[in-house]
């Protein structure tokens, strides 16, 4: 039998969260994602930024599908977020060019404001339509000790 370091799984510490839910997009743009208040949550220090396109439709010349992670004091008023574990700071994915691919990247929120959301751009060149999706993994409450 193995050995037991505390009380917590990785569910306790770990949430999934879609910001942007999956949907079909027809024209170019950003699309906002729910605002997560991390305050209920106990602060997390840490974060997974997900992406995903799925089926694209028509005769795309070009396709780019970009997120990035917003903050905010309220919930109403965003700004890019600048994390101090990237190189020049800014928490954005790079960019997604075909079907059926996705990439993500672990985001340091010890700097961030209560409030975080993904917002994803998407510029469809010749396409008529694309599924895409954002997530954000959050993780790394302060209260649990590392074993």
């Amino acid at each position: 039998m193995g050995t037991t370091y505390g009380q917590h799984s990785i569910g306790d510490t770990v949430v999934a969260i879609s910001s942007v839910l999956p949907q079909s997009i027809t024209v170019s743009g950003a699309v906002n994602g729910s605002s997560i208040d991390r305050l209920p949550r106990k602060i997390p220090l840490t974060c997974l930024l997900h992406q995903s396109v799925g089926t694209i439709s028509g005769s795309p010349t070009a396709l780019t599908i970009s997120t990035v992670l917003q903050h905010s004091p309220d919930g109403t008023s965003w700004q890019n977020y600048l994390a101090p574990n990237l190189s020049g700071n800014q928490a954005v994915l790079p960019n997604l060019t075909a079907a059926n691919t996705e990439n993500s990247l672990s985001i340091d929120l010890s700097s961030a404001m209560r409030f975080i959301r993904a917002v994803t751009t998407v510029n469809l060149s010749g396409a008529t339509s694309a599924i895409v999706q954002a997530d954000i993994m959050i993780a790394g409450e302060p209260n649990i000790a590392a074993v």
